[in-house]
């Protein structure tokens, strides 16, 4: 008799209270075009609401799945994202076993970037000589990307640039350069995936509008002239850049060297001003600079 109400209690539970039994599942991920692992690949199993990520070796391990048949899906940054199913059972370890992903083609993505950039702009020294600068600034960049073949991809943004610098002149006089400009740039990168990075090697062209460039004179005593000097206002300003960014896990590390191909005006106003120089046209002068990005894609 009490053999039967024991079996009877086991049934009771088994129904009313099903037993919920945990399984594991683990695996590795790798790129297919240099068939190395990559690191930060997401693995997902959005019916579980689970999600971890690789390690250095592209491995991966998921310690508390419930024991059934779920979809799987496996994201990595520059690759093809793969969807799949897998059975587990209840104190069993699944190894998925080795994953490839292929290099993302047709892939639009979106970069956000903010740059320290200083750059050498033209600062006066004194009455009758005009010398580069180096001046700081600081720009934000917005681009929209498009891997369009293989690992070939074209960028598109526009940016803000704001620069200040200041320069002792030689008649002891402190020349202080505030500039704005706005631009639209276009880049040509090559992708190349070396494990859990992508270096992005690039060459583009820029066009630049210069909203304000002036240079400001205080004496010795600090005190504010009526000197200044406008460089290339309102003016429009086409050059080239060439840079190499990394991305890592969708955050992007980028530095550029750039310069106009026109060269900029510097002219002295009014022109009767003291701090004029000894020509009857403006001097033209060049301005390159250089920038520091950090960013994220989206």
């Amino acid at each position: 008799m009490n053999k039967f109400y024991r079996v009877i209690f086991i049934l009771f539970v088994m129904l009313f209270f099903p037993i919920i039994t945990i399984a594991s599942i683990k695996g590795t991920v790798y790129s297919k075009g240099n068939n190395s692992p990559l690191m930060g690949a997401t693995i997902t199993l959005p019916e579980q609401n689970i999600s971890v990520q690789t390690d250095f070796e592209g491995r991966f391990f998921i310690p508390n799945s419930l024991q059934g048949t779920y979809l799987i899906n496996i994201k990595a940054l520059g690759h093809d994202e793969f969807n799949g199913v897998v059975t587990t059972y209840s104190g069993v370890d699944y190894n998925i076993g080795k994953i490839s992903l292929a290099t993302t083609y047709n892939r639009l993505f979106y970069r956000l970037s903010l740059s320290y950039n200083p750059t050498c702009s033209p600062t006066p020294t004194g009455y009758k000589t005009i010398e580069y600068a180096l001046n700081y600034g600081v720009s934000a960049k917005f681009q929209l990307g498009y891997n369009f073949y293989k690992h070939l991809a074209i960028l598109a943004g526009i940016k803000y640039n704001y620069t200040w610098g200041n320069e002792n002149c030689n008649d002891g006089t402190n020349a202080t350069l505030t500039q704005q400009y706005a631009g639209i740039l276009a880049n040509l990168a090559y992708l190349i995936p070396v494990k859990n990075v992508v270096i992005e090697p690039y060459i583009g062209l820029h066009v630049n509008y210069y909203i304000q460039s002036k240079v400001d004179f205080k004496n010795s005593e600090g005190n504010a002239t009526l000197d200044y000097l406008s460089i290339n206002n309102k003016r429009l300003y086409p050059g080239y850049h060439a840079g190499l960014g990394l991305t890592f896990n969708r955050f992007y590390l980028g530095g550029e060297f750039g310069m106009d191909f026109e060269r900029n005006y510097l002219e002295t106003s009014p022109p009767t001003l003291s701090h004029q120089t000894h020509s009857t046209r403006p001097v033209k002068l060049n301005k390159f600079e250089y920038s520091v990005s950090i960013g994220y894609e989206f």
